[in-house]
């Protein structure tokens, strides 16, 4: 290791702490989007369990009963969130912030030097990747950075074994990632392995002529070790996935296609300027998709596709680079409506556009190599990529000249011919936003200036040495941070999540709810409302007010929504039965949801709806409930229906719920008991359910009923439970769609 591989780790090591320093030296954290709402309440709902010496099997407290453990998101075995077991969730946060990017960081940069990259290149590089605004603003995303985090290292062994042929580096291949899997993201884990795949198939079998056959034994050993370290969550996973409502009922094709890449993301990533002209839908995607480098790093990655010197690599690179391309651009091509139509898992995928996660790293390298050649290019080699960057920022230049000294006519032409109709108003935001452009325009003609001066110097031969590398670094840097959308960077005291509100503090302290639950709204990204009066903490204490999805787990209160990529397909189907009405809650069967309150921004109204705390939201206690666990006693109605039929009883004014149960087969104890039950159905007496819940995967109830029945309870079905009766395992029904039954 040389003198400036110490001092760009040393670098690379102190940038968690740099571009994150709100978080380090403040009782701040990145308290936005995913982060508050779904990763943070896992974490800590999780501890809490293993505290408790408890499984973290199940999570009652969203969706009406959902799959905790099995979830891949909730990262159950990922090993450093051992942190949130031992330490404040905040100080969890932190630690794993720091180990997630600095893990990726010095593994990009080692990975680099693998494959002969300089000092240099192999930081800038690494800088690119660890700390461009794609993955940043992953930091509240904690599945995906954890994945992301040890891919470079899986990359790095890959290549070392390649060289070194040591078991020892073997051996870390599959150990990095089980690491990445088990971060909890399945899909961007998928694009992790494609690329380990691709890096292993060309280093240890095509370019092993004479040893292809062992290489084609490691890989499959190493991928059998894969599976061994991580089959503890894949079971339950894969489980979970084909009852979830992806495979169940799917996405949509509306919704898939909102998943892909387009034109746009193309074009903010050649002129990161214009990315505020946009859709706020495209600007959302690009927090999963955009692809920041910096105009000086595209120069790079120009150079180096063209001039890499090992033939064979930069054949591989491209192919790569072109293969996870066209998977983020898939959508778009025509034929991709008829395969939606005919390959059924494609329902299932939503946000295909993080596969760019391949394009970036590829580009990386691409980038890290052009680098390389431009310092070590003759100036006769290097002549024409010269020309062609200095005409490039010609060509802008006079773009900008041009943009700048027609402002009113370009503008009087927009609005003849796209918007006759605007109002002053909107003629005032489009000077406004046009201004805008210019001045990102000027800024990015600036960096581009320097960038070229860069190339010129160096491939003219003038100056090749330290201090000009020193410089080319800098304004590469400069080119990446410049656009930096740091405005999508906000910080909130680290205490969000106990935020004591009007609304909590009612339900928590002044209510009576008990085991039942509410229905709160399924709203999220509050943090994007137009509330802009607000400061921060009134934010906070807004979503936390308005019961956001997943706020309620903060406070151990059981949500019949909630916010989960996954969660059941029959629970699914049971919520869609009540779209048929504005009111669902003056539906029988809307009973069944055991919802004592109802949180709603809107006003509502209706038989048995009372206004019990008025908050941004305001909480109605519903009359229209049953117990958690109830009794539907003989005489009743059995009856077997699929999915279609269940729905149509359930959503009409007719149901009963405490005399009918819906079931998805035939059950012939219940058949039995009700065909041989005519002398004892109109034997009547008091009935009792006593509900208590020890522990999140454990349901007591005592009944005492004179007659035969149904003991419903309002929790979603789900392989795996188990119900004792006076201590002898019995079976559990699928009832009413989507809930738990047993004969009683």
């Amino acid at each position: 290791m040389t003198i400036k591989d110490r001092v760009y780790n040393s670098l690379l090591a102190l940038m968690p702490l740099i571009l994150f320093f709100p978080q380090y030296i403040s009782n701040r954290l990145m308290g936005w989007l995913d982060l508050p709402f779904y990763f943070l309440p896992f974490r800590m709902l999780t501890s809490d369990y293993i505290r408790q010496g408890v499984m973290p099997f199940w999570n009652p407290y969203i969706y009406c009963g959902n799959p905790l453990l099995a979830n891949m998101q909730s990262a159950v075995f990922y090993p450093f969130n051992i942190f949130y077991h031992v330490l404040p969730a905040a100080a969890a946060v932190r630690i794993t912030t720091y180990i997630a990017f600095a893990v990726m960081a010095l593994f990009t940069y080692a990975f680099m030097r693998q494959y002969k990259v300089s000092e240099e290149g192999s930081f800038v590089s690494a800088v690119i990747f660890a700390f461009g605004f794609y993955s940043m603003i992953k930091a509240v995303e904690f599945a995906e950075i954890n994945v992301m985090a040890w891919m470079p290292a899986a990359l790095y062994f890959t290549k070392k074994f390649a060289d070194s042929a040591r078991s020892a580096d073997f051996f870390m291949i599959p150990m990095m990632l089980a690491l990445s899997l088990l971060g909890g993201h399945a899909q961007l884990f998928i694009y992790v392995w494609m690329l380990f795949a691709a890096f292993f198939i060309y280093e240890n079998i095509w370019l092993k002529e004479g040893s292809r056959l062992d290489g084609i034994r490691d890989f499959f050993v190493i991928n059998l070790i894969l599976l061994a370290l991580t089959v503890i969550q894949l079971l339950p996973t894969a489980r979970f996935v084909l009852l979830s409502k992806r495979v169940v009922g799917g996405l949509g094709y509306g919704s898939v296609m909102g998943g892909f890449l387009n034109l746009d993301h193309i074009v903010t990533f050649v002129f990161p300027f214009l990315g505020g002209l946009f859709s706020a839908q495209s600007n959302f995607l690009n927090w999963f998709g955009l692809v920041n480098t910096g105009v000086f790093a595209i120069l790079m990655l120009i150079l180096g596709a063209f001039m890499i010197k090992d033939s064979k690599l930069r054949i591989f690179l491209m192919a790569v680079f072109t293969l996870f391309l066209f998977m983020t651009f898939t959508g778009w091509l025509p034929f991709y409506r008829e395969l939606f139509d005919k390959l059924p898992f494609l329902a299932s995928l939503r946000y295909q556009s993080k596969a760019v996660l391949g394009v970036f790293f590829i580009m990386c390298l691409i980038f890290a190599k052009g680098f390389d050649e431009l310092f070590s290019r003759t100036r006769e080699e290097l002549e024409p990529f010269t020309y062609f960057s200095v005409g490039s920022f010609i060509v802008m230049l006079f773009t900008y000249i041009f943009a700048w000294l027609y402002k009113n006519n370009i503008l009087i032409f927009y609005k003849k011919f796209f918007e006759p109709g605007m109002s002053m108003q909107r003629i005032y935001d489009a000077v406004d936003a046009y201004d805008t452009v210019l001045s990102g325009f000027l800024l990015y003609l600036l960096v581009f200036a320097s960038a070229v001066f860069i190339i010129y110097m160096a491939g003219s031969g003038l100056r090749r040495g330290n201090g000009m590398k020193t410089a080319a670094v800098a304004v590469a840097l400069t080119s990446l941070f410049a656009f930096q959308d740091w405005a999508q960077f906000q910080y909130v005291k680290a205490d969000f999540m106990e935020k004591k509100t009007v609304q909590t503090d009612f339900l928590y302290n002044k209510s009576s709810i008990g085991s039942f639950r509410i229905l709160a709204p399924a709203l999220f990204n509050h943090f994007g409302l137009n509330v802009n009066a607000m400061n921060e903490d009134e934010l906070v204490y807004y979503c936390n007010d308005t019961l956001a999805p997943n706020i309620p787990m903060y406070h151990r209160i059981k949500n019949v929504d909630g916010f989960d990529p996954l969660f059941l397909g029959d629970f699914a189907a049971f919520k869609s039965c009540f779209n048929v009405t504005r009111a669902p809650w003056s539906m029988p069967a809307f009973s069944l949801f055991s919802a004592k309150y109802i949180s709603s921004m809107a006003k509502l109204s209706g038989a048995g709806l009372r206004l019990a705390s008025h908050g941004f939201t305001d909480i109605y206690e519903n009359a229209n409930r049953l117990e958690p666990a109830f009794m539907v006693k003989s005489p009743f109605e059995a009856v077997t229906a699929g999915r279609d039929k269940a729905k149509e009883l359930i959503a009409s004014k007719t149901f009963d719920p405490e005399k009918t149960v819906i079931l998805d087969k035939p059950d012939a104890a219940l058949a039995g008991s009700l065909k041989a039950g005519d002398k004892s159905v109109k034997i009547y007496g008091e009935i009792r359910v006593v509900f208590d819940m020890p522990d999140p995967n454990t349901y007591v109830i005592k009944t005492v009923s004179p007659v035969s029945g149904v003991l419903v309870l309002t929790d979603n079905y789900y392989p795996g439970w188990q119900a004792y009766v006076d201590g002898v395992e019995t079976k559990i029904m699928k009832v009413d769609l989507t809930f738990k039954g047993v004969f009683l």
